[in-house]
């Protein structure tokens, strides 16, 4: 029983490897490293979901999200972009959450759709996703995550992005001068 499980889970992970090159991008800035995307709390992101590289279609399709914990963001939108997406693939709906989308973090909620084509459709590299727009709730650090699925019952992570959420300029400067009352009262 064990190794059967574990070839199902080894056949689930392999249908999934097709579309294992689905990333996040930044205002189509492909691969931004994290320690560049600073972001004032007011301000937004255009958020995509592209492919990097050559993929085969999935009879199937997967099923994939975009999410971010809706204490330091919230993620809304999303249109679908073809070429090169594959020909059936859509947005379905901007609540994973409440459509239950499986491997969710607490908190976790962001549009979701699929990506799916006639079986055999090969797809190549650019944006699939675009317009996605991720907005500051709270200042942190948010982890925006796309995860897939392709049956509902597991998932897979295939790329995170952590956005840094720094004070706008205001209030920095605001702080500064409540501080320097405070110490000048003294």
């Amino acid at each position: 029983m064990k190794k059967l499980l574990v070839l199902m889970l080894v056949l689930g992970l392999a249908s999934v490897a097709n579309a294992a090159t689905l990333k996040i991008s930044v205002d189509g800035e492909v691969d931004v490293p994290d320690s560049t995307i600073n972001v004032f709390a007011s301000d937004y992101l255009d958020l995509d979901i592209h492919s990097s590289g050559y993929a085969s279609v999935e009879e199937d399709g997967t099923f994939v999200a975009l999410v971010v914990d809706n204490g330091y963001g919230t993620i809304t939108g999303g249109v679908v972009m073809i070429p090169p997406a594959p020909s059936m693939s859509a947005m379905y709906g901007q609540s994973a959450l409440a459509d239950y989308y499986p491997g969710l973090e607490p908190g976790e909620d962001g549009p979701w759709g699929i990506i799916a084509g006639p079986p055999g459709e090969v797809t190549g590299p650019g944006i699939y996703f675009d317009e996605f727009l991720f907005h500051c709730e709270a200042e942190g650090d948010a982890v925006v995550r796309l995860i897939g699925t392709v049956d509902f019952a597991s998932y897979v992570v295939y790329d995170t992005l952590t956005i840094h959420q720094v004070p706008e300029p205001a209030s920095m400067l605001l702080l500064g001068l409540g501080g320097l009352l405070l110490r000048r009262r003294k």
